[in-house]
């Protein structure tokens, strides 16, 4: 089951990550925290990836489940965490019984899905009665307060063909398509600096952080020091981000949260 993302995950160092996404693992984590009191509690993350999400959720409860269509993701997620189990699979056609799982997260999945109701679906049929659903996804930019918005109304340009995205949500078809949940909690994220980050990045970082995970790669001697120079800058402007999250969470960004739970049925 090749896929695109087999290359992207081939050529990319585990630790330089886009500060929002590292920001979205944190965001979750607390969600997680908030709503799910029991550690034994059995959680399923759809399109895992390499593990990112999983690494810090794995510290926090005992049975977790990741899911990518991805081989080189799941190969890469299985070497960095030992106490979980990770699976190559189709988000349409989930290999798990029904009701099995106390918490779902999909987290920028859907947007990539054509039949992205099947997902839903199954995320339904694998969900215990009462079960938290947490998702994340891009919100409208014909409707929200952010920097892609404006590059958009100004230059006519988005990301989303790049990036493999299908469609963006607004807040009531999101809503109209978990209508079988209820909605727990919303907010909004990627406002002006994730946006700022995610537009130049199609643009060059991508390029540019190929060619240098190459050069690491090549020169192992220079690896540690240069990975740090960049954690730490990434790490930076994830606090930068945060800071500006906290303050316009409330205002429609180029990104969602919804916190749902199961009906039950």
């Amino acid at each position: 089951m090749y896929t695109h993302y087999d290359d992207i995950y081939r050529y990319r160092i585990f630790e330089l990550r886009h500060p929002g996404d590292t920001l979205k693992d944190e965001i979750i984590l607390k969600l997680f925290k908030e709503f799910v009191k029991s550690k034994d509690s059995r959680l399923l993350e759809i399109g895992c990836g390499m593990g990112h999400t999983s690494v810090s959720l794995s510290k926090i409860i005992s049975k977790l489940v990741g899911i990518d269509i991805s081989i080189e993701g799941i190969k890469i997620a299985k070497e960095r965490v030992n106490n979980a189990e990770f699976i190559v699979g189709d988000a349409t056609a989930l290999p798990f019984k029904d009701k099995c799982f106390d918490c779902v997260i999909v987290k920028d999945v859907l947007e990539h899905i054509e039949n992205d109701l099947q997902a839903i679906k199954e995320v339904n049929r694998v969900l215990k009665n009462g079960g938290l659903l947490i998702v994340y996804v891009p919100y409208s930019l014909d409707d929200s307060f952010s920097f892609e918005s404006v590059i958009k109304k100004i230059f006519r340009y988005t990301i989303d063909d790049k990036v493999g995205h299908v469609r963006r949500y607004n807040e009531k078809e999101i809503k109209e398509k978990l209508r079988e949940f209820d909605i727990i909690k919303s907010f909004y994220f990627a406002h002006f600096l994730f946006g700022i980050l995610s537009v130049f990045g199609v643009i060059i970082y991508d390029r540019f952080m190929n060619t240098i995970n190459r050069k690491v790669k090549k020169k192992n001697n220079n690896k540690k020091t240069v990975i740090n120079l960049l954690v730490f800058i990434l790490e930076l402007l994830k606090v930068l981000g945060k800071i500006e999250f906290i303050i316009l969470r409330k205002f429609k960004g180029a990104g969602i949260f919804i916190v749902a739970k199961k009906v039950k049925g």
